[in-house]
């Protein structure tokens, strides 16, 4: 049996948990968690199972940058005893500890592919956004970029400052960022151009 899963069976009693304390805190709350879970295993190269439970079971076993989304999410929306229930069971299973995530005005469906010496400190990001490994986005002296719907960041790319990233636009790998990105368009180079449009990967 593929080692994952069996990572995935030992945590299913663990993330049974975590889903009964979503539902304690509210039934929109486990539903938007559950939306993200299935977004998330939309996009890795895995088979999607029919439960919940299991997907939600094997992204906690198997990504520790979900794991960072997760307390994410309980910090957010979930109240104090939740919040502090949900952390004693999240002690075994250690986050992603270089990626820092310091935005909490963050849209549903974040999806962070590696994430290792990534840097997330947007004023705030939308929903359905996409962000690769290596990513800072940071302040620039006191401002920082607010991130639209829909937006994928690649690999290496740096977007600090008072900027606006408009919906569905895609930053190129290694891109630095320093003025506003329009809607759909996808920019790339040092500083960061115009090098296409996006037309086929909307999110939003």
């Amino acid at each position: 049996m593929d080692i994952r899963k069996i990572h995935t069976y030992i945590s299913l009693p663990f993330a049974a948990i975590e889903c009964l304390l979503m539902y304690i805190n509210g039934k929109d709350f486990y539903e938007h968690v559950m939306e993200e879970v299935e977004y998330w295993m939309h996009y890795l190269p895995i088979t999607e199972s029919k439960s919940k439970l299991f997907n939600f079971s094997y992204l906690l076993a198997n990504y520790k940058e979900y794991r960072n989304i997760i307390r994410l999410r309980f910090f957010q929306y979930a109240n104090g005893i939740i919040k502090m229930l949900s952390s004693m069971i999240l002690i075994f299973f250690p986050k992603e500890k270089t990626l820092y995530i310091g935005t909490t005005k963050i849209g549903w469906n974040l999806f962070i592919q590696h994430g290792f010496s990534t840097i997330v400190a947007a004023k705030s990001i939308g929903k359905n956004c996409h962000i690769n490994q290596q990513v800072t986005i940071g302040y620039s002296s006191d401002k920082a970029p607010i991130i639209g719907n829909g937006v994928s960041i690649l690999a290496g790319a740096i977007i600090v400052g008072n900027v606006t990233i408009g919906d569905n636009a895609i930053i190129g790998a290694g891109a630095v960022v320093v003025k506003d990105v329009a809607e759909q368009e996808i920019v790339g180079g040092v500083p960061a151009k115009q090098i296409g449009k996006n037309i086929d990967r909307l999110r939003y």
